[in-house]
């Protein structure tokens, strides 16, 4: 029910109320449930997009590593869910992209892209996904001053 209650509240954009009960609901699943079970991935996939949304991107990022990490393990690295992760983990490497040009890191996100959008474009070349991952890298590539 939490996690319902989480989605639909970041749905509305009310990503501050959302993080509570996804919270609850990534809680409730590790207590009831293996911690690569599908419902809990689900959960704490959507606690870090409504943490992201808050601009918690330091929260955010560890739970979007740690869900594409058992995504691949659990449904192998060309599966759509899995591909979700790794834009999911891209577009928050990308938020941070600012800081990480001052640390010189925006080389990890461009990695990121490209292998996200080689897969994607392997199995799905012509999907909306596709374009948004090829957008995603383009902004890694620009904050980077890679212009051609």
């Amino acid at each position: 029910m939490h996690w319902i209650i989480g989605v639909s509240y970041c749905g509305l954009g009310e990503s501050i109320i959302a993080i509570e009960h996804l919270e609850s609901a990534v809680k409730a699943r590790y207590d009831h449930l293996v911690s690569d079970h599908n419902n809990t991935i689900n959960a704490q996939s959507s606690l870090a997009v409504a943490l992201s949304d808050a601009g918690q991107l330091t929260k955010a990022l560890p739970l979007y590593e740690e869900t594409l990490q058992l995504r691949k393990a659990k449904l192998g690295p060309d599966h759509p869910s899995t591909l979700d992760s790794m834009n999911n983990l891209a577009g928050c490497q990308i938020q941070r992209g600012f800081a990480h040009l001052q640390h010189g890191r925006l080389t990890e996100d461009e990695v990121a892209c490209r292998e996200c959008r080689d897969v994607r474009k392997k199995l799905a070349p012509d999907a909306w996904t596709t374009f948004t991952t090829e957008s995603m890298l383009g902004e890694a590539l620009l904050g980077q001053k890679k212009y051609a």
